[in-house]
């Protein structure tokens, strides 16, 4: 099969200008592809992380981010990077800013890394592919297309030109002298760098650290009088080799192939994704490669919310991880238990997982075994709009109605909190139609609810609970198990907690009548 994308086997969807998806403020990856974005200070990626593969090219994904991981070839493609944006840097007009020949050799320096880049990344997949290091069929595919593209005689001819004139110009090697205002090059020159000049000639003396000199010719955009007539000097000493640097700079105007500005682009997702993980991996976070599944069991062993790790683990706090596990039949788990318990932080979780498994990427879990879902849908309780004049509970119809009419088939669902304004009766109804409408769909989900009755009697739910660890304090666990929510609900723990019970109320009114003087009816 001919390279066509490093993101997939066909042309990817065009990402520049694409807005995040709905769900990513519900499951907080808004804060995480931000986190993404900024171990990418050179690129705009996050756009990349808008748009999901198809179901075949998951596969092809997860090979590459394989290869991509490994050492010598994720600093091959970073070299790659930093080559064509020095590349880019230099890709000026050869009259730029009225200095002709400054901007030739700009434009030689352009072309000279550009293919710099290309031959050696071309070099790298060769030979790590000889020893199998590399396996996956879409760098090969890249390895093959580099290959036939360095064979054209076009790029033979401008390669071959382009580090025959940069290795005259670098290597030429002469010595500067500066007398007052006077300027003269002599076509000699002796080993070593200036620091080593300085500490030869004055090596009692601790003259300069090694390293800490720079040189004044920075390459900035405008030349200072002193370097342009040290540009002027230097070539008129060598006529020849400006002729040609000219030559070839006006020759070379056009010469980009746009599948490589692509590949220089598309292989950020990665290497982004990759400097992300690696940052929170040295801190303690575990991430794996998700198995793809036809059929069979659901299932994720430690997940945890990667939102809430990335602003727990700088501030040395704990975040507690989870299993769960879709058994055969079934579909929906719905969750139960006390406020601040864990349970939006489950479905996050869990939704994290599912979006960075569809994006064919290393997930939040130290094991998963996840099947293709054609979406990622979900729908979490919001502050009621007092402009709108419609109350809560319409509110959320008009934003669920959209969602259900789009076509739902084999998605994963995250719904939180819905009908929380409804009587019991009357949420437990309406919640049962939404999660028949999804299950016979063929979707799998998450409901987070306060509504205890709900999917009691259905088929393929799963009812799972926010623990407790049973103490005097009612302290959360933050750990979902598999369990039926209390009949009793889970008001009991906080009266406890703050000395409200029932028991407790008598006391202390029976104690303030006493104080009153008064007689108590309690």
């Amino acid at each position: 099969m001919a390279f066509i994308s490093i993101l997939g086997t066909s042309m990817p969807e065009e990402v520049q200008g694409r807005k995040q998806p709905d769900f990513f403020v519900d499951l907080n990856l808004d804060q995480v592809v931000n986190r993404i974005q900024k171990c990418s200070p050179d690129y705009t990626v996050k756009e990349y992380f808008y748009v999901f593969p198809t179901k075949g090219d998951l596969a092809y994904r997860q090979e590459i981010y394989g290869d991509v991981k490994k050492p010598f070839l994720y600093d091959r493609f970073m070299q790659f990077s930093a080559d064509m944006r020095r590349s880019a840097d230099k890709e000026l007009s050869p009259t730029f800013s009225g200095e002709p020949l400054q901007g030739a050799c700009w434009q030689l320096e352009s072309v000279y890394f550009y293919c710099k880049a290309i031959l050696e990344l071309k070099q790298e997949l060769e030979s790590g592919i000889e020893k199998k290091e590399i396996t996956a069929s879409g760098l090969k595919e890249l390895q093959v297309f580099l290959e036939e593209m360095c064979k054209e005689p076009s790029f033979i001819r401008m390669q071959k030109e382009a580090y025959d004139i940069w290795e005259l110009l670098t290597g030429t090697k002469f010595t500067l002298e500066i007398n007052g205002n006077k300027l003269r090059i002599s076509p000699m020159a002796q080993e070593g760098t200036y620091e080593d000049l300085l500490t030869e000639c004055f090596k009692e003396y601790t003259c300069v650290e090694k390293g800490s000199m720079h040189s004044p010719f920075t390459g900035d955009l405008f030349l200072t009088r002193l370097e342009r007539r040290l540009l002027q000097t230097f070539f008129g000493k060598y006529p020849k080799l400006e002729m040609e640097i000219a030559t070839f700079a006006e020759k070379y105007q056009e010469y980009k192939n746009p599948r490589i500005l692509q590949l220089e682009k598309e292989v950020q997702f990665y290497l982004v994704y990759y400097a992300f993980q690696k940052e929170w991996e040295a801190q303690g976070a575990i991430f794996s490669t998700p198995v793809l599944v036809e059929e069979g069991l659901v299932e994720g062993k430690e997940v945890y919310d990667l939102a809430l790790t990335c602003v727990n683990y700088p501030a040395e706090k704990e975040v507690v991880s989870n299993d769960f596990t879709y058994g055969k039949g079934e579909q929906f788990f719905i969750v139960n238990g006390p406020n601040q318990g864990g349970k939006t932080t489950f479905a996050r979780s869990l939704g994290q997982l599912i979006y960075f498994t569809k994006m064919g990427l290393d997930v939040n879990a130290k094991r998963a075994k996840i099947p293709y879902f054609d979406r990622l849908v979900t729908h979490f309780s919001v502050e009621e709009s007092m402009e709108s004049g419609q109350g809560k509970l319409m509110e959320e119809l008009r934003r669920l109605a959209p969602i259900m009419n789009k076509g739902c088939e084999k998605s994963f669902v995250i719904i939180n909190e819905l009908f929380t304004t409804a009587a019991h009766y009357d949420g437990c109804i309406m919640g049962a139609k939404v999660l028949d409408y999804f299950m016979k769909r063929d979707c799998h989900g998450v409901y987070v609810t306060h509504l205890r009755a709900l999917g009691e009697d259905t088929k393929g739910v799963v009812h799972m609970v926010a623990m407790l660890d049973g103490s005097s304090e009612h302290r959360r666990t933050f750990k979902i198990l598999r369990s039926r929510a209390e009949s009793s609900g889970y008001a009991g723990d906080i009266a406890g907690k703050y000395q409200l019970t029932y028991e407790e109320l008598q006391v202390r009114l029976k104690d303030y009548v006493a104080q009153k003087g008064g007689v108590s009816h309690v």
